[in-house]
C-alpha cells in the first residue's frame, strides 16, 4: 500500500534526525497527499464492511486525540466482536471535545456492556450516556430492555411510557409496555389498552393479536377473540401460540386448514397415517408448508431418513430462513452418518443463531442432546445466553434436565451445587428465570431435578432433608401430599417419630439461647390445632387461633384474633430451614410436612409472642415448635 510506504518513509526521517534539507520538504509539502491516500484506503475498507482489515489498520496507525475517524474503530472492534476492546476505545477523556465522538462512544459503551452481560458495566454504561445525552431514546431503550431482564417490571413500564412520550409509534416501547403491564397483572383493561395500541401501528404484529385473542376470550367475547385468531392465522397459518390459543378456546380450525387434524395424527405418533392423508412421497409436490414439516419430522421418527434428504435436495441451505426444516435435515445426516454435510448445516445452525432465536434453539437443543463434546457444547450455550440476554435459559435448562448431562448445568453455574440452583424455595433461579419458568420445570421435570440431587458433584446442603421439600413444588406431589396428611392423621409410626424429637428437646436446655427469653410478651392466647374448631370466649385476653384447611395444591396455615381470619398462607411456599436454623438438624428425620408444620407454627410463636400456648387434640407438633421457642417444659 503506498501510505505504508510514505508513513515508513516519514518514520525513518524522523529517526534519523533528517529535519531539514529537501527530503523534509517533501514531507511538508506533500503531506496531504499521504493523508488522501490513507484516506482512500479508510473509506474501501468501510464501504466494504472490513471489520477486522479495519481493525488491523488502527493498529497499526493510532489515531490522533479528537479524531473523528476513531467511530469507525470503535464499531469495527464491536462487529468483530472484540467487546473488552470495544469498550476500552469507548473511554471518555479530557481530550474527547466533539459530541458526536462523544456520543457515539456511549452508544458503543452500552452495546459492548449489555453484550459483555456484567450488570456494574451495563449500570455504568447507562448512568454516563443518560447524563451527557438526557432526551437520547437509545439508552431508555437499553434500560427498559434491562429493566425487564431484571424482572423489575415496574422500572420497565416506567420507562416505556418515557420513550412513548417522546416517540408514540416505537413499537419496541410499546412492546415492553404491553409485556410488563401482563406481567404485573394490572387490571385487564390496561393490558387489553396496550396491546391494542400496538395493533394501531402494527396491525400484523402476531404477539399483540394473540395476546388480545386469549383477553377476548376470558372476557367471554368469543366472537372476537375467534376474529383474532382468524387474522393470524391468515397472516402466518404456522405461528404455533396461536395453536395453542385455539386448544385453549377448544376451537376447531379445520374448516381453514387441515394442519390441526394433521397435529393432532403427529401427537398421537400415528406418522404412517399422517403421510398418507397428504398423499405420500409421489404427491409431496401439492404439500403445503405446514404438512411438508410434520412429513419431514414423520419420516425422521419413522427412521426414513433418505426420503427427509430426498425432500430437501432442492433447499438452498444458506438461504433457508426455516429453522424446523433444516433440523429434520441436520437429523436426516446425522443418523445416516453423512458427516460432511452434518458439519455444513451445523455450522448453518451455528452462524443463524447469533440473531435468530428460532434456530438458536433448535441448535442448542441438538448439541445438548447430540453433541460428545462437552467444551464445545457449553460455550456455544454460554455466548448464545449472552447474545439473546439469558431471555432462553429456561428453554436450556429443560434440553440439559431431558438429557441428564447435569453437569452443563454446573459449567452454567460454577459456584454453587445444583441443590442451591433449583431449590424454588431460595435457590439461585430464583432471581435468574420467571416464577412462571421456574415452576413449569419443576411441574414437567421435578424428578429429573431430583435425580440431579442425588448425583450433586458438590455437598453444599444436605440431601436428605432439602430433596424431599423440592420434591413438593409438583402439584400433582402436592395433592398427593395433602391427601396423606388427611388420611394418616393417626399414623402411628409417624407419632412416634414426632415423640421421639420431643423427648430429646426435653432432656437439653435451651432456654438461655432461646427466642422466649428475649420475647416482648403480649397479653394473649395462641391455641394450635390441626382442624378448624370453634372459638372459645369468655377470656379477657386477645384469643389467637391456629389451624391448617387443606385445598387441592395447598396446605393453608390460618391464623385467627377474636373469631376474626388475620392471615392465611400457604405453608409449602415457606422454607423451614430460615426458621428451625441449627434444629433442622434435629428434626430432618420427621416428614417434610411435619418439619413444615413446625415451623410455620414457631414462626407465628415468634411474631405473636403469646403468654400462654394451648395445644388441642395432642398436636405434637405444637409442644415441639414451644421447646424450640424455649417455652417452659
Amino acid at each position: 500500500m503506498v501510505h505504508k510506504l510514505i508513513y515508513c518513509l516519514q518514520k525513518d526521517v524522523i529517526k534519523h534526525g533528517c529535519f531539514e534539507g529537501r527530503l523534509f520538504g517533501l514531507f511538508v509539502a506533500d503531506n496531504s497527499v499521504f493523508n488522501q491516500v490513507a484516506d482512500f484506503e479508510l473509506n474501501n475498507l468501510i464501504k466494504s464492511k472490513s471489520w477486522v482489515e479495519l481493525d488491523n489498520y488502527f493498529q497499526e496507525y493510532p489515531l490522533r486525540p479528537n479524531d473523528s475517524r476513531i467511530k469507525h474503530w470503535i464499531r469495527s472492534k464491536y462487529m468483530i466482536k472484540d467487546y473488552e476492546g470495544c469498550l476500552k476505545l469507548c473511554q471518555i477523556d479530557e481530550s474527547d471535545l466533539d459530541d458526536s465522538i462523544i456520543k457515539h462512544k456511549c452508544t458503543f459503551a452500552l452495546r459492548s456492556s449489555m453484550k459483555i452481560n456484567r450488570d456494574e458495566l451495563i449500570e455504568k454504561a447507562l448512568l454516563d450516556y443518560s447524563q451527557r445525552f438526557p432526551s437520547e431514546l437509545e439508552h431508555k431503550i437499553t434500560n427498559m430492555r434491562f429493566s425487564y431482564r431484571k424482572k423489575d417490571y415496574i422500572s420497565c413500564l416506567s420507562l416505556s411510557e418515557q420513550i412513548l412520550q417522546q416517540d408514540k409509534t416505537n413499537i419496541t416501547a410499546l412492546l415492553f409496555n404491553a409485556r410488563s403491564n401482563k406481567k404485573l397483572k394490572n387490571p385487564r383493561n390496561i393490558e387489553k389498552k396496550s396491546w391494542e395500541r400496538i395493533i394501531q401501528y402494527d396491525s400484523k404484529n402476531l404477539e399483540a393479536l394473540n395476546n388480545l385473542s386469549k383477553i377476548y376470550f376470558e372476557e367471554g367475547n368469543e366472537k372476537e377473540a375467534l376474529n383474532f385468531l382468524e387474522i393470524i392465522f391468515s397472516i402466518n397459518p404456522n405461528y404455533e401460540p396461536a395453536f395453542s390459543t385455539s386448544i385453549k378456546m377448544n376451537y376447531d380450525i379445520s374448516s381453514k386448514s387441515k394442519n390441526y387434524s394433521l397435529a393432532q395424527m403427529y401427537q398421537q405418533n400415528k406418522y404412517e397415517e399422517l403421510i398418507n392423508s397428504i398423499g405420500g412421497l409421489n404427491n409431496s409436490k401439492h404439500w403445503s408448508e405446514k404438512e411438508f414439516k410434520l412429513a419431514l419430522r414423520s419420516y425422521n421418527n419413522l427412521k426414513r431418513h433418505s426420503e427427509v434428504i430426498q425432500l430437501c435436495e432442492s433447499i438452498n441451505l444458506e438461504n433457508n430462513s426455516d429453522a424446523v426444516i433444516l433440523e429434520q435435515l441436520l437429523m436426516a445426516n446425522f443418523y445416516l452418518e453423512n458427516t460432511k454435510k452434518y458439519s455444513i448445516i451445523l455450522k448453518i445452525f451455528s452462524k443463524k443463531s447469533l440473531t435468530d432465536t428460532s434456530f438458536m434453539r433448535l441448535y442448542l437443543r441438538h448439541l445438548i442432546y447430540f453433541s460428545n463434546d462437552d467444551d464445545d457444547t457449553f460455550s456455544e450455550i454460554n455466548n448464545l445466553l449472552s447474545i439473546h440476554d439469558n431471555d432462553y435459559l429456561s428453554d436450556v435448562l429443560k434440553y440439559i434436565l431431558k438429557s441428564q448431562k447435569y453437569h452443563l448445568i454446573e459449567l452454567l453455574f460454577p459456584e454453587n451445587s445444583l441443590s442451591e440452583i433449583f431449590d424454588p424455595i431460595s435457590g439461585v433461579l430464583k432471581s435468574v428465570i420467571d416464577k412462571h419458568d421456574l415452576n413449569e420445570l419443576w411441574q414437567s421435570l421435578d424428578k429429573k431435578i431430583i435425580k440431579s440431587y442425588e448425583l450433586d458433584s458438590k455437598e453444599v446442603l444436605k440431601k436428605e432433608y432439602i430433596i424431599p421439600f423440592l420434591s413438593i413444588s409438583s402439584d400433582i406431589e402436592k395433592e398427593k401430599l395433602i391427601q396423606k396428611i388427611k388420611s394418616n392423621a393417626d399414623d402411628m409410626d409417624n407419632k412416634e417419630n414426632l415423640l421421639q424429637i420431643k423427648d430429646e428437646l426435653l432432656k437439653g436446655d435451651n432456654s438461655n439461647d432461646s427466642y422466649y427469653q428475649n420475647m416482648n410478651f403480649t397479653n394473649s392466647i395462641l391455641c394450635l390445632t390441626l382442624e378448624k374448631k370453634e372459638g372459645e370466649g369468655g377470656l379477657d385476653k386477645d384469643f389467637f387461633y391456629a389451624h391448617l384447611d387443606y385445598e387441592k395444591y395447598k396446605l393453608k396455615g390460618i391464623l385467627e384474633k377474636n373469631d376474626r381470619k388475620i392471615s392465611s398462607i400457604d405453608i409449602l411456599e415457606s422454607d423451614p430451614r430460615n426458621i428451625l436454623g441449627r434444629y433442622m438438624e434435629l428434626v430432618k428425620k420427621l416428614e417434610h410436612t411435619d418439619i413444615i408444620i413446625i415451623s410455620w407454627i414457631c414462626s407465628i410463636i415468634y411474631d405473636i409472642s403469646p403468654k400462654e400456648i394451648i395445644t388441642n387434640d395432642g398436636l405434637i407438633h405444637g409442644e415441639i415448635a414451644k421447646l424450640i421457642m424455649g417455652y417452659p417444659k
